[in-house]
């Protein structure tokens, strides 16, 4: 088990650098659903920050979720003041400010390689995307003896869950996964790799 945010990070990794303690999951947990995201907060609307903020503690960049909020807002890449989260076509100048490199990618023709990194959006339910709204996540590829049949990781992927979830593939990301959660049902909007 990792802490994260004081409590267990119920999502073991193996062989990883960055700094997993930092990770956020849950952006509906009380101490982040009503830290302020523009007009709105961080638990109606975060969840691009929080996929920015895991990639850049990933990476070892020492950053506070604030920090990613306020970059966010003076780049003027929230959408609709916030009410919508971040613009998915500005994520990339969010990542840029922190020097970080990305490529745009297709998941369907990607083949996995260890220790890969996405910031990805999806539809939140396809047949009707326009009320359904958006979701946006760190996903990452981390196969290892312990998950080899699910290397796929999601962080972020539940409202109010200190769980990070764990998929066999990337379209397995975008069905319904069990009664536990919240039913998804998505289409891929943009997936950035972190090169």
């Amino acid at each position: 088990m990792i802490m994260a945010g004081g409590h267990q990070l119920r999502c073991p990794l193996f062989g990883y650098g960055g700094d997993m303690e930092k990770i956020i999951n849950g952006q509906g947990r009380e101490q982040y659903r009503n830290i302020p995201f523009g007009k709105s907060t961080v638990g109606h609307s975060g969840c691009g920050a929080i996929a920015i903020y895991n990639v850049l503690a990933e990476k070892g960049i020492s950053v506070e979720l604030k920090d990613v909020i306020r970059v966010t807002k003076r780049l003027n890449c929230m959408l609709a003041w916030g009410f919508f989260g971040i613009w998915p076509k500005k994520l990339g100048d969010i990542l840029s400010y922190y020097n970080i490199y990305f490529e745009k990618i297709n998941l369907a023709e990607y083949e996995g390689k260890a220790g890969d990194v996405f910031v990805v959006t999806i539809f939140n339910d396809r047949r009707k995307w326009y009320f359904g709204g958006l979701h946006t996540f760190e996903m990452a590829y981390r196969p290892d003896n312990h998950n080899a049949e699910k290397p796929w990781i999601v962080f972020n992927r539940v409202d109010n869950s200190i769980d990070c979830v764990r998929y066999r593939n990337p379209d397995d990301v975008l069905i319904t996964y069990g009664k536990k959660y919240k039913p998804i049902y998505g289409k891929y909007f943009q997936v950035l790799k972190i090169v």
